[in-house]
C-alpha cells in the first residue's frame, strides 16, 4: 500500500480529491483555451497521472466538481434572500436579483470556459459556440444539467404556479432564459446596476394581467 500523507486513508483520499479539483480550477480559471488533461492536472496536484483514475473516472468529473463546489454557497444565498417573502412578485424580484448578484460576485464568466473547453478541446473546433446556459454544452462538460437546474430553480415553478396556474413550466423556462441573458450581459462587461433592473422588469412584465398587480422595481 502506498504511503499516505494524512492520519487516515479517508483523509488522504479527501486531500487528494481536493487537490485535483483545485488543480482543475486553476487551469480553467487562469488558462482559458488550454485543454484540460489528466497529465496537466496530475502535474499541478503533485500525483502520478494514472493515479487520477483512483479518484475520478474522467477529466469531465473534475469539470463537474469545479462547478459544483460553488453551488452550495450560491444556493444558500438564494434561499436566504427569498426565505421570508410571501408575495410572488417580490419573490421573483429577489430571486432574480440574488442570482445576478451571485453571478457578478463569483465572476460567473470564467465558468463559461469550462463548457467552452469541453466543446472545443485544444481549440480544434473554433467555430463551435458554447454558452454557460446551453444544455448540450453543460452535458459535454460532464455536468448533470437537469440536477443543476432543479437546484437552481428551487421554488421558482411553485411561484409561477401561483401567478399563472397551469402554465408554470413555460414561465419558468422563460424566466431562466431571461436570467441567461443577464448572465451573458455581466460576462460581456455590463454592471450589475445596469443589468438587474432590465432583467427584473422583463420577467415581471410576463406576469399575466389578471395577476400583475403592482410591484416596484428599484433601479
Amino acid at each position: 500500500m502506498p504511503r499516505i500523507a494524512a492520519k487516515t486513508v479517508k483523509e488522504h483520499r479527501e486531500n487528494i480529491e481536493t487537490a485535483l479539483v483545485d488543480a482543475a480550477e486553476e487551469i480553467l480559471r487562469n488558462e482559458p483555451g488550454t485543454e484540460l488533461t489528466a497529465a496537466a492536472i496530475a502535474k499541478r496536484a503533485g500525483i502520478a497521472r494514472n493515479s487520477i483514475y483512483r479518484y475520478v473516472t474522467s477529466v469531465n468529473d473534475l469539470r463537474r466538481l469545479v462547478i459544483e463546489r460553488y453551488m452550495p454557497g450560491w444556493m444558500a444565498a438564494v434561499a436566504a434572500a427569498t426565505a421570508d417573502i410571501d408575495d410572488p412578485r417580490e419573490w421573483l424580484s429577489a430571486w432574480l436579483t440574488v442570482n445576478l448578484e451571485q453571478a457578478a460576485a463569483s465572476d460567473h464568466g470564467w465558468m463559461r470556459t469550462i463548457v467552452v473547453n469541453a466543446e472545443n478541446p485544444g481549440g480544434r473546433t473554433p467555430n463551435v459556440t458554447a454558452t454557460i446556459d446551453n444544455r448540450n454544452s453543460f452535458t459535454r462538460a460532464g455536468v448533470d444539467v437537469d440536477e443543476v437546474h432543479a437546484r437552481a430553480n428551487s421554488n421558482l415553478a411553485d411561484v409561477w404556479e401561483k401567478l399563472a396556474p397551469g402554465r408554470s413550466t413555460i414561465y419558468t423556462n422563460l424566466t431562466m432564459a431571461q436570467l441567461g441573458v443577464g448572465f451573458r450581459a455581466l460576462e460581456a462587461g455590463d454592471t450589475l446596476a445596469e443589468v438587474r433592473p432590465i432583467i427584473v422588469q422583463s420577467v415581471l412584465a410576463m406576469i399575466p394581467s389578471d395577476n400583475a398587480g403592482s410591484s416596484a422595481v428599484e433601479s
